[in-house]
């Protein structure tokens, strides 16, 4: 009996070892951070990447929620791609070159409950501006995404909508002829994970 036990706790206690020593990590090269303004009153969307991102948030963890809760991070607002080069050119001059702090945009998720899906507080600072951001999460396996919504006002970005509505005026024309530049710019960030085990 005394052996049996032994073994058990041998057994146990050697998976508990393995299990401790195994972490999540963030693969750097699946991040994605992307936006989505729209156009014309069918409200057309057009989407674009930002190219550079600085996460300095703990890079591993022993879970998704551990590295993602508290993360930091930094974007380059000026490094994107929105499809073409005229677009791209268009919006790094007439939209994000009119940002303050060199259109760096920053932000922390300040809260993030447990469970595969729910709401987490982002903290997004842009263009001098500090706004709480509500975003949606998903924890599909080694997967997360995350989705949310932001008004210009919320950045005091009215200005740089106008000039990008004004530069793009026939482009955002719809059937009715009506040009029309929407406020409202959808965010979406993902990344995958990888277990490591020592």
């Amino acid at each position: 009996m005394f052996k049996f036990a032994l073994a058990l706790a041998i057994l146990f206690g050697s998976a508990w070892a393995l299990a401790k020593d195994c972490v999540q990590k963030i693969k750097k090269d699946s991040i994605k951070v992307e936006w989505t303004g729209y156009k014309t009153t069918e409200k057309v969307g057009v989407t674009g990447r930002f190219l550079k991102s600085t996460l300095t948030s703990p890079e591993s963890g022993k879970d998704i929620h551990a590295i993602v809760s508290g993360a930091k991070f930094s974007i380059n607002g000026l490094k994107f791609d929105a499809g073409n080069f005229a677009r791209n050119s268009s919006l790094k001059k007439h939209f994000f070159k009119l940002f303050a702090d060199k259109a760096i945009i920053t932000g922390e998720v300040k809260e993030m409950p447990k469970g595969p899906t729910g709401e987490l507080k982002l903290i997004l600072i842009a263009n001098g501006v500090r706004s709480n951001v509500p975003m949606k999460y998903e924890i599909n396996g080694n997967k997360f995404k995350s989705t949310g919504q932001i008004e210009m006002s919320d950045f005091k970005l009215e200005n740089a909508l106008a000039s990008i509505s004004k530069k793009c005026f026939e482009l955002h024309k719809g059937k009715d002829g009506i040009s029309k530049t929407w406020p409202t710019v959808d965010l979406m960030a993902s990344a995958e994970f990888e277990e490591v085990c020592k």
